[in-house]
């Protein structure tokens, strides 16, 4: 512990690389081996005994709702997550994925039975009503900014409009397409199929689309947007993620970066609110965190989590970065090594004896 604070201490004085990825790493692990407090903010919220395929914060951030492949939503208290969490509902089918609108009323839910499943939470003890339209599992949900209606996307080939009353096709495919995004600024939506193809489209007229990426040998698992830029991340099942602009149009689009260093899959892109941090997901059990404005720099890579990671999500703050794993685990990440310095000097009872200096950093 005093080896990895001392590391941390020089790396600031001498103006190192705040997000190093070593400096970071020596303190958690320091930490972990201390054992934490209840007061530590690194630790597990396990509840689900299945996959965590979805998590959300609720519009206040008061809240965070997970979904699980054993159907469970859990309702949790950000400000003690180490409590018990609320079940909110229990389905007989895996949970996919989970959004809160905006204005804080609805938690939208997509599984594996047909149709999408509406829950109030403006009202107690309210159970999910379920709107017809897809004939299948649901794969993702892109919410509008005003909260008025969500877009949704099926394995029926289709592309849904929902206004919390009503569903309607907007489009319908010859292929399956498994995620999807709609950039803030542009309104343009990014589609992408295991088959390895990514198409974008205009979102007021979805007839107007054009073919990013079509590669039969390279599946597509994963893609989003930053939330302030026209930039769209990509994740593949060989383990890159790629950076393309689409400020200039659908049909100027330039590359920017690939983003290297995961073995398998990647399973999730994620930025946080202000779009500082890009963290990548992947099944071989690792989350990279990218500092996006210093991208030549090394990705923070975090791997305690035992297993594969399916799902990542950021704190309002962007403080805390949250990964959903197969193992019913929902690992918290500090995405600051400030966080992990001010916890580990909780810890520590005394400074390096001259021995210990003169070993471990210099005579």
């Amino acid at each position: 512990g005093l080896v990895a604070q001392q590391a941390y201490m020089f790396n600031m004085k001498y103006d190192g690389i705040r997000h190093d990825r070593y400096i970071y790493n020596g303190l958690y692990y320091a930490l972990k081996n201390l054992q934490f407090s209840e007061k530590d903010s690194i630790y597990s919220m396990h509840q689900h005994e299945g996959t965590v395929r979805g998590l959300t914060f609720s519009s206040n951030g008061q809240n965070i709702y997970s979904a699980g492949t054993d159907g469970k939503i859990l309702k949790w208290d950000y400000s003690d997550t180490k409590s018990i969490p609320e079940t909110l509902w229990q389905n007989e089918t895996r949970n996919r994925i989970v959004k809160t609108t905006n204005d804080g009323k609805w938690l939208i839910l997509g599984s594996d039975m047909a149709g999408i499943q509406l829950l109030n939470l403006e009202k107690q003890n309210s159970r999910p009503v379920t709107q017809a339209g897809h004939q299948g599992r649901v794969h993702d949900i892109v919410i509008a900014e005003n909260s008025k209606f969500f877009i949704s996307l099926g394995d029926d080939k289709t592309l849904r409009i929902n206004d919390f009353n009503n569903s309607k096709v907007l489009k319908t495919f010859n292929i399956e397409y498994n995620n999807m995004d709609m950039s803030i600024r542009s309104k343009i939506l990014a589609l992408s199929s295991r088959s390895g193809k990514v198409v974008l489209m205009n979102a007021s007229n979805v007839d107007e689309t054009t073919t990013l990426i079509s590669d039969k040998k390279r599946p597509v698992n994963s893609l989003a947007f930053h939330p302030e830029e026209d930039i769209l991340a990509i994740g593949f099942e060989d383990g890159l993620v790629s950076l393309y602009d689409i400020s200039k149009g659908m049909n100027r689009v330039r590359k920017i970066t690939d983003l290297p260093g995961h073995s398998s899959g990647i399973s999730s892109i994620s930025f946080n609110e202000g779009g500082n941090y890009l963290a990548t997901s992947s099944f071989d059990g690792t989350v990279q965190l990218w500092d996006y404005n210093n991208l030549n720099n090394l990705p923070l890579v975090l791997s305690d989590h035992g297993a594969q990671v399916w799902s990542t999500m950021f704190s309002p703050d962007g403080n805390y970065l949250f990964a959903g794993c197969e193992n019913g685990n929902i690992k918290i990440w500090p995405t600051k090594a400030e966080t992990l310095s001010v916890q580990i000097c909780d810890h520590l009872e005394r400074n390096m004896t001259r021995a210990e200096w003169e070993r471990y950093v210099a005579e």
